[in-house]
C-alpha cells in the first residue's frame, strides 16, 4: 500500500519552507500565501512543535502543534496533500502526536467535517468546550484595566505559591506527583509559553492567563483563572485583552467554558460554529 512508504519525522530541521508552503495553500491554509520563507521558518519558533510525513521527498502531510511539552498541547493544523488524502496520513500524524505528547492533555479546534477523523483517534467533541476565534487585529479591543489590581507578563515575578493558589482556587489543580510546585510552574511557563498576570496591590497573584503563540498566526489560550475573590472585577477580561494585543497578527483560539463565553465574546473572541471543542486526557500519568 502507498502508506507503508511514509515515514514522520518531528522537528523544523526537517523542514523546507517551499514544501510547506505549497502543501499548505494546497489544503487552503490561505495565511501562508504572504509569507516567504523566513516567514513560514517563523511558524516553528520554540513552544510550536512540527511534525512531517514524506513520501521518499516528497512532503505529503504535516501537523503543527502549540504547548508546553508538559502538562497541555492544542493541535493548530493537519493537512494532507489532496492526492494522499484517504490513505490513512492524517491517522499516521495522529498516532505519532499521541506517542510523543503522550502525558499531555491535547485540545483542538476540528472542523465539522473533521469531526467523525478525530473521535476515531481518541480526541473527541466536549459538550463544555465551546469553539471560540478571534480574528487578527486589535481594532474595538478596550484597552483599560481595572485600577485596583496592577497587570504585567513577566513570569519571573510571580511566586510559584501564589500560582498554585489561584488555580486551586478555581478548581484547576496543577499538582503533579513527585514534582515542586515551584518545578511545575517552571513548567507551565518555559520557552514558548506566554503569560499574563493581575496583582493585588501587595503584589499578590489574583489572576493569570496563559497563552501558546508562535508569534505570528495563530496564539491558543490555554487558561483564563482568576481567583474567586476577585471575579467579576474586569480581571479576566483585561488579562484576556492584554494578551490579545500583544500578538496583533495572530487569528486567536480557545475552548471557553459556557461561563466564560460572555468574558470572551467582550474580548472579541466569539463562538465560531464552524468548529468543534474536541479533546483528550492525557494518556499515561506524569512521574517525575
Amino acid at each position: 500500500m502507498q502508506k507503508a512508504n511514509i515515514r514522520c519525522c518531528w522537528g523544523p530541521e526537517q523542514l523546507v519552507p517551499s514544501q510547506l508552503k505549497a502543501l499548505y495553500e494546497t489544503a487552503g491554509f490561505g495565511f501562508v500565501e504572504p509569507f516567504g520563507d523566513a516567514d513560514v521558518t517563523r511558524m516553528f519558533a520554540p513552544g510550536a512543535f512540527g511534525l512531517f510525513a514524506f513520501s521518499d521527498s516528497e512532503l505529503v502531510g504535516a501537523a503543527r502543534l502549540f504547548g508546553d511539552d508538559f502538562n497541555t498541547s492544542w493541535l493548530a493544523e493537519i493537512c494532507v496533500a489532496p492526492t494522499w488524502r484517504r490513505k490513512d496520513v492524517g491517522r499516521l500524524l495522529v498516532d505519532q502526536i499521541n506517542q510523543r505528547f503522550c502525558k499531555t492533555a491535547l485540545y483542538c479546534d476540528a472542523l465539522l467535517e473533521n469531526v467523525e477523523f478525530f473521535k476515531a483517534t481518541g480526541i473527541k467533541p466536549k459538550i463544555k468546550l465551546n469553539a471560540c476565534r478571534r480574528y487578527p487585529g486589535n481594532k474595538g479591543l478596550d484597552a483599560s484595566e481595572p485600577t485596583q489590581a496592577a497587570f504585567h507578563d513577566d513570569p519571573m515575578r510571580c511566586k510559584a505559591a501564589d500560582f498554585v493558589e489561584v488555580s486551586n482556587s478555581v478548581g484547576f489543580s496543577i499538582s503533579v506527583r513527585g514534582v515542586r510546585h515551584a518545578d511545575v510552574f517552571q513548567k507551565f511557563f518555559c520557552e514558548g509559553v506566554y503569560g499574563s498576570f493581575a496583582e493585588d496591590m501587595n503584589g499578590r497573584l489574583v489572576g493569570f492567563v496563559r497563552a501558546f503563540c508562535d508569534g505570528l498566526t495563530k496564539c491558543y489560550l490555554a487558561e483564563v483563572c482568576v481567583h474567586p475573590d476577585w471575579q467579576r472585577k474586569g480581571i479576566g477580561r483585561s488579562l484576556v485583552a492584554r494578551m490579545i494585543r500583544r500578538f496583533p497578527t495572530a487569528t486567536v483560539y480557545t475552548e471557553a467554558f459556557p461561563d466564560a463565553i460572555r468574558m470572551m465574546e467582550s474580548c472579541g473572541v466569539v463562538l465560531d460554529p464552524g468548529l468543534v471543542g474536541c479533546s483528550r486526557a492525557p494518556i499515561e500519568d506524569r512521574v517525575s
